[in-house]
């Protein structure tokens, strides 16, 4: 009888090896139609970043996330299955209201979050303060990896305009730019002299997720080009793509086409000075200095 007792309590023991090694608990992390993703989820001593949902194997520890802006985000929790085989669901929100503080977080993981003022002069003062020490202070703006709207400085070399600066802003489809340079390498006809340009147009955002990566910018602009003694007028279009997720730095590369010595028409009696076609291209790095 004994030996009959060992044998059924081996089956047993050799039955329960058998399931449990079947189980299959996991963990799925799903971001909330609010969420700006990117999401970051901790978990365990391990990060996981997550764009919509994702299924893990269950890990003990502690479950924390954050949005691709950097808030603490909470959750809702969802549970299926018996204590050796299971399925956990965390949902997760926004810890705050975008609506009246788009950069507050919660203070403490879980909680319902700072809302913020609803006086419109506190929020105006707020985000104008923002911008500013973004500006002087902070090269990228902050960690929320917007690149738009924002203030941008293009550093690059271009057929026309030289090795110059170009500040940009680039938001609510606009696009708004000047520039100032000069060409020490091409040898340019008027190339000795500053050279410079300023225009207006509009651009194109894309990428995935909720925050653009990318951007084809067009615009008509007037300046002093290299090759053409008066002022000349001008088509710019640029591609700009970000790099990394913060979207601090990135790279550009376009090219210009129109009339040079534009200028020429309104300072010559002689009907034949219409002045000239004009190309350029360009190419270099691209910093964000400040968002809005």
């Amino acid at each position: 009888m004994l030996r009959k007792k060992c044998i059924l309590l081996v089956v047993m023991v050799a039955l329960l090896a058998v399931v449990n090694a079947n189980a299959e608990s996991t963990m799925t992390f799903v971001a909330g139609g609010d969420v700006c993703t990117p999401m970051t989820v901790t978990v365990g001593g391990s990060s996981y970043t997550v764009y919509s949902s994702l299924t893990i194997g269950s890990v003990s520890g502690t479950v924390r996330a954050v949005d691709c802006r950097g808030h603490k985000l909470t959750y809702s929790y969802s549970h299926r299955g018996n204590s050796y085989d299971f399925a956990d669901t965390y949902t997760f929100q926004m810890a705050y209201d975008p609506d009246y503080d788009s950069s507050s977080s919660s203070d403490s993981y879980g909680s319902s979050g700072n809302y913020g003022s609803s006086d419109n002069m506190d929020n105006l003062g707020r985000s104008v303060g923002n911008g500013v020490c973004n500006l002087l202070f902070g090269l990228g703006g902050g960690a929320e990896g917007e690149a738009y709207p924002s203030l941008q400085a293009l550093i690059g070399f271009s057929r026309c305009y030289g090795q110059n600066l170009r500040l940009r802003y680039t938001g609510s489809g606009c696009n708004v730019y000047g520039s100032i340079g000069k060409d020490w390498v091409c040898d340019s006809e008027f190339g000795d002299r500053i050279l410079w340009n300023a225009g207006i147009g509009s651009y194109f955002a894309f990428g995935p997720g909720s925050d653009p990566s990318m951007d084809i910018a067009a615009g008509l602009s007037c300046g002093q080009l290299a090759q053409y003694e008066k002022i000349s007028l001008m088509i710019d279009v640029d591609y700009t793509f970000w790099i990394g997720r913060w979207r601090r730095v990135g790279l550009f590369a376009g090219g210009s086409f129109g009339w040079g010595d534009f200028g020429q028409v309104f300072n010559s009696d002689e009907t034949e000075n219409m002045g000239k076609f004009a190309w350029s291209l360009e190419a270099g790095f691209v910093l964000r200095l400040a968002n809005f």
